[in-house]
This record gives C-alpha cells, structure tokens and sequence, in this order.
C-alpha cells in the first residue's frame, strides 16, 4: 500500500515549532516586544507612579531605610522629547549590607559597590503634566513619610491625583476621568 503524500492533511509538530521559533526570533530582532510594554495614557502613567510610591513605601519598611521618590523633567534619551521622570533612590543602600533590617543574612549576597538607585527612571507620557506640591516624598523605616504630598497627574480633560499622608503613610488614589 502506497501513501500519496499529496493528499496528507495537517501539520507535523516539527512544523509547527520550526514556524513558531521563527516567529519569536523575527519579533525580537525587529523589537516588537518593547511596543507591547508602552504606556499611551494617563490611566497608565497614573498606575505606574502609583506602584511606584507603594514600592517605595513597602521598601523603606522592609529594608529599614529611606526611600526617597523625586519627579523631575529631563529629556528622554531615544526620543529627545522632554518629559516628566518619577526616580526611586534609597539611603543607605537597602542591597550594601550582609544583613537586613531583621539582622537575617542574605546569603552572601553582599555588593562590593551597591547603588543608590533602586530602579530604571519612570518615563511619563510626553503629554502628561505632573504638578506636585512637593517635587520629593520621603518614606523612612516605619512607612510614614516625612510630609504630606499631592501629586496630580493630568492630560487634556482626564486628572488623577495621588495623595500622601505623611502621619499614617497612607497612599490614596483619586480620579476625574
């Protein structure tokens, strides 16, 4: 008996990988994976800063040191647009020590040059305004920070704000979209 391999239907799975792998090797050479992570609106922007003061804050307990969280304009480096930037640093460094706020050891994981800056700089929308009454919060070890701060977040119609209550380090989020 003969098989007539012009009439076979379907697809091996070796195809199917072969075409899937080259796929994922085309979408990462042309860069389209970065496109998927870009923030376009103001709800976005808002989320990020958002998770970006409650890290702050849950860091400044954890690691018993301050963090501070400043907003500044800088021109951002690939698209040379000025925009609002949103940067975390801590003092000291929570990754310097061989121990944590809890004297539990890390490890060995101990760095011989520890850096200040906690993560990459927050890049807003080159549309997006930040006024702020205070451009720096401040939360130290027990998570309440060192003054109240309004910071509110806005393009055309659409507002946010974010709230800090230096007494009891709350974080509150307000809207008028």
């Amino acid at each position: 008996m003969l098989i007539d391999l012009r009439k076979r239907q379907g697809t091996s799975l070796l195809e199917v990988f072969m075409v899937l792998l080259i796929l994922t090797g085309s979408l990462s050479i042309m860069g389209v994976s970065g496109a998927f992570h870009t923030r376009t609106d103001l709800k976005q922007d808002t989320d990020e800063v958002l998770r970006c003061v409650r890290l702050a804050r849950e860091t400044a307990i954890t690691c018993g040191c301050d963090i501070h969280i400043r907003t500044a304009r800088r021109t951002h480096p690939s698209s040379g647009q000025r925009c609002v930037v949103v940067e975390l640093l801590a003092q000291p460094s929570p990754y310097s020590g061989a121990v944590d706020a809890s004297n539990a050891s890390h490890f060995g994981l101990v760095s011989t040059n520890p850096s200040e800056w906690m993560v990459d700089p927050i890049w807003l929308a080159s549309t997006t305004r930040l006024n702020a009454d205070t451009n720096e919060i401040v939360f130290q070890s027990d998570g309440t920070s060192t003054q109240d701060a309004n910071w509110s977040l806005s393009n055309g119609g659409e507002s946010y704000s974010i709230r800090v209550e230096s007494v009891t380090g709350n974080i509150l989020l307000g809207g008028s979209p």
